[in-house]
């Protein structure tokens, strides 16, 4: 499975060699640059915790990527909320803005040098 996400939307792919799935997940935020530190983690944990929720129960293997600092604090989300898929991630990559073909072009270079050497 891949996750490219930013802080406003995931797009989540699982590799099948048959067919490809995706997913979108939106994060609505109320963010003004007033908002209070904890306010805006707490809609970002809101936001992980449903990007988490669709991907728990299809990944074996996660690759996660994007732009910023969101595939980072994804990460350390999952290490403190889901061990379990915390333990899925087998990447973390940035990645700018690309179309869902270079994502998953992405994808499958990054799992078929990942699958060399595991």
């Amino acid at each position: 499975v891949i996750v490219w996400l930013d802080s406003e939307h995931a797009k989540i792919f699982k590799l099948a060699p048959e067919k490809k799935q995706m997913e979108m997940v939106k994060h609505h935020t109320h963010e003004h640059h007033t908002s209070a530190d904890a306010e805006r983690q707490k809609h970002m944990d809101k936001y992980f915790k449903d990007v988490a929720h669709h991907v728990e129960s299809i990944a074996n293997e996660l690759l996660i990527i994007g732009p910023g600092q969101a595939k980072s604090q994804f990460k350390h989300y999952l290490a403190s909320h889901s061990a379990n898929l915390a333990k899925q991630v087998v990447g973390v990559e940035a990645s700018d803005h690309p179309t869902d073909a270079e994502i998953l072009a992405k994808a499958r270079s990054f799992f078929k040098e990942y699958d060399r050497f595991h």
